[in-house]
């Protein structure tokens, strides 16, 4: 993989510094604001009332003299008077506003200048990893929203966000989802490529967990298979309505690939095979490509999201291309290591 030469990590550090140091001064700013209009009336309180010889540039403006406040004579400490109890109370009172102002509005605007930033942090990151050969398109809106979750078997999907991935090897479509899974919420990516040769037309889904919404696809008996001596693939159980024409697909390459993808991505998931369509879906995988604002950044945060990715399609490549192709199981050995139930 080629190493960057004009990584952007340190620009986006620079950023993230100066949105920060923007919401902070804006947020002191609204809380300054705060106290200024409460100085303002004060002293326009003052001048209409005549306080401290005050009333002389004012003596006009007769409507000052109704603006309501507590009487300004006598020590602020003197509590022996009701009207400084009050004006203690309201100082504190607007104290507390101008904090809780500058608080909410910092709260609202760092939700502003976080999109900004992971707006920009995208833009980087689609150019870093461009470097290293990998086209990245991003949309927030899902293309088929529908497409391949029907038959997974879990519970209130919604789409979140849709990525498309490219190399000249291998392009595919990863999907976020929101779902249930056993009555519980989480979020899980599914990705969609296509195999540059079916094995089979036939039905295939291979599960760590559940089992799959139907029964029959194309009017066969979709069939339940485990596997016993082939190497990492005890986890997953085989549904498909190939019956024992399964061993001919799921050879020595395709469960060293599926193994080592599982290895990979450590979680929980479903891979479907229908002619050359394949999708995976990923159980509790987030594909988050940006960073929050408030987030501590690594100095090359850049180049390992990109390293990252490229890791990501490079084993998505691998299982692709294990499900790909002519089957070269030898015929004497169909049946080693996969059982039927």
């Amino acid at each position: 993989m080629a190493k960057s030469v004009i990584s952007q990590s340190d620009e986006l550090a620079k950023l993230q510094r100066k949105l920060k140091r923007k919401n902070l001064s804006e947020s002191f700013l609204v809380s300054f604001l705060v106290l200024a209009i409460w100085f303002i009336y004060v002293l326009l309180a003052a001048f209409g009332k005549g306080y401290y010889g005050l009333k002389a540039p004012f003596g006009t403006w007769t409507a000052l003299a109704n603006w309501p406040y507590p009487s300004l004579t006598g020590r602020l400490f003197d509590f022996s008077l009701q009207a400084n109890v009050l004006r203690l109370i309201i100082i504190i009172g607007v104290v507390v506003l101008s904090a809780a102002a500058g608080l909410i509005f910092g709260l609202i605007n760092i939700h502003k200048l976080d999109k900004s930033f992971r707006q920009q942090f995208m833009k980087m990151l689609v150019e870093e990893a461009k470097i290293n050969g990998l086209v990245i398109d991003y949309s927030s809106s899902v293309n088929n929203p529908e497409e391949g979750i029907d038959l997974l078997n879990i519970s209130s999907a919604a789409p979140k966000a849709f990525y498309q991935f490219s190399t000249p090897l291998l392009s595919w479509e990863g999907k976020d989802y929101s779902y249930q899974r056993e009555g519980v919420n989480r979020e899980g990516l599914m990705v969609l490529t296509d195999l540059s040769k079916a094995r089979s037309h036939a039905f295939i889904q291979l599960r760590t967990f559940g089992e799959p919404t139907i029964k029959q696809y194309e009017g066969l008996t979709i069939r339940k298979y485990g596997f016993g001596d082939l190497p990492g693939l005890a986890p997953f159980v085989c549904f498909t309505t190939l019956g024992q024409d399964i061993y001919l697909v799921i050879d020595k390459k395709t469960a060293q690939a599926l193994s080592s993808f599982y290895k990979f991505v450590r979680c929980d998931l479903i891979l479907t095979v229908i002619g050359d369509k394949m999708t995976i879906f990923l159980d509790g995988f987030k594909l988050s490509l940006t960073k929050p604002l408030s987030a501590d950044l690594p100095s090359q945060i850049l180049e390992q999201e990109a390293e990252a990715l490229v890791a990501i399609h490079q084993s998505i490549t691998a299982l692709a291309n294990a499900f790909s192709g002519e089957i070269s199981f030898a015929p004497e050995e169909k049946g080693n290591g996969i059982l039927s139930y």
